[in-house]
């Protein structure tokens, strides 16, 4: 729908300004809602929720800082209770997270 790709579009800026700070609120905010609007009754688009989530992760684990790590961590439960990825793909996003903890 165009509300989610309206709510998408200005955190996808920010990161590319190199704003990530900006770039997670906004995200963040989307998922936030995605979640509301899906409990009062509303099937918003899932595919720029999917790309917010994979973009605040990928912010994340980039920015490497202990608040960013719980963010990812977050984000991977977000994921396994909206059931909106099959657990396979949450599974290769929390090993990337392992991976990404050992690094440091």
């Amino acid at each position: 729908s165009f509300k989610t790709t309206a709510l998408y579009k200005p955190g996808r800026c920010q990161e590319l300004l190199g704003d990530s700070t900006g770039a997670l609120d906004s995200y963040k905010s989307l998922l936030y809602r995605y979640q509301v609007s899906t409990r009062l009754g509303e099937q918003p688009d899932s595919v720029w929720v999917l790309k917010a989530a994979d973009a605040l992760f990928g912010i994340c684990l980039k920015r490497g800082g202990a608040d960013d790590r719980q963010s990812a961590e977050d984000m991977i439960a977000w994921l396994r209770k909206s059931n909106l990825l099959p657990e396979k793909e949450v599974k290769i996003r929390s090993d990337e997270l392992e991976r990404a903890k050992r690094r440091l």
